[in-house]
């Protein structure tokens, strides 16, 4: 057995486990024939969501005692079918109690497997649940996607059981949602160009924001321009494989800070109920459902969201004439 960062942790799980761990492509079948995937080489943050209807579903320290230690034994379970043993690296932390109070904001139980390359916390709070991946090299993020992501749909319902247990209600799924954040700084125009080659975050933007009203109102082009910060926000019902809708956001800022050098990308793709918009006033707007079948999501979000559309689709159309770095923070 060969290990990541010990023997605990196997690179080629054998057996019953192969077929799960290769329902995703390679890293390099992934990035095969892709102008901007095959350059990120860091994520900065990755988020599954699961959301619930009814709020302050748990409401007492007693129902969060009962379903932490059940929690615990259901993320132990996925851990080990992911074919990662090294349990001593999970901690369980509970919300302090103030008076009995639950703050609603906050988590309620956490659970952090602390481990170099495989990282990552499962959360519950009062209205939804939650798998969170802080800042990491995008190898070891899309190892760690193929081990833990097609579990995941399997892990909130043994989670959303317990706590309908707990709190002796049924609890309604209303969204799920993938979030995928990524940086991007250190500009450099392959254009041919007089003066520096170096570029600022609004340079690379001109591509799709070509110009913005300026102190006076009048337009200009955003290069000849200052701003704080630019923030680009565009959500659409878009149609994936199976048939499936889901509605796809993009987010780009553009920080002022660090004279501009870097924009945020969060791709964000949400399951949930939404009107389809239309020209048609006098008639009621068509709403696509919330999908209750997701669990097949993790494929789709990874594959067919995340690279061929976010990236090689949306920023390839700003990135495209530009080196770039990735940076897992700035």
């Amino acid at each position: 057995m060969v290990g990541l960062a010990d023997a605990s942790v196997a690179t080629n799980p054998p057996g019953r486990d192969q077929g799960q761990q290769h329902t995703l492509p390679s890293l390099e079948e992934f990035r095969k024939n892709t102008a901007i995937t095959q350059n990120v080489t860091s994520l900065n943050r990755f988020e599954f969501t699961v959301i619930y209807q009814n709020d302050q579903l748990i409401t007492g320290r007693e129902a969060i005692l009962a379903i932490a230690p059940e929690g615990l034994r259901a993320i132990n379970e996925v851990l080990k079918e992911a074919w990662i043993f090294q349990l001593h690296h999970v901690n369980l932390e509970l919300q302090s109690f103030k008076e009995g109070q639950i703050d609603g904001q906050k988590a309620l139980i956490s659970y952090s497997f602390d481990h170099d390359r495989l990282h990552c916390q499962f959360i519950i709070y009062s209205n939804c649940f939650k798998i969170v991946r802080q800042d990491s090299s995008f190898e070891n993020f899309y190892e760690w996607y193929r081990r833990i992501m097609p579990r995941a749909a399997q892990t909130e319902l043994i989670i959303r059981r317990l706590i309908e247990k707990a709190s002796g209600q049924r609890v309604e799924v209303v969204q799920s949602i993938f979030e995928f954040t990524l940086n991007f700084g250190d500009f450099e125009t392959r254009a041919i160009v007089a003066g520096s080659p170096r570029g600022r975050n609004v340079d690379v933007l001109r591509a799709i924001i070509p110009s913005l009203p300026d102190e006076k109102g009048d337009m200009r082009e955003i290069p000849d321009q200052d701003f704080y910060r630019i923030d680009l926000t565009l959500s659409r019902l878009e149609r994936f494989s199976n048939n499936k809708e889901r509605n796809a956001w993009y987010f780009v800022e553009a920080p002022a800070n660090e004279y501009g050098r870097y924009l945020v990308l969060k791709a964000q793709l949400r399951n949930a109920s939404t009107e389809q918009p239309g020209t048609d006033f006098n008639r009621i707007a068509d709403v696509s459902p919330f999908d209750p079948d997701f669990g097949d999501d993790y494929r789709l979000a990874l594959n067919e969201f995340l690279r061929d559309r976010a990236l090689e689709g949306f920023a390839r159309r700003f990135l495209g004439n530009w080196n770039f770095v990735t940076p897992r923070t700035f």
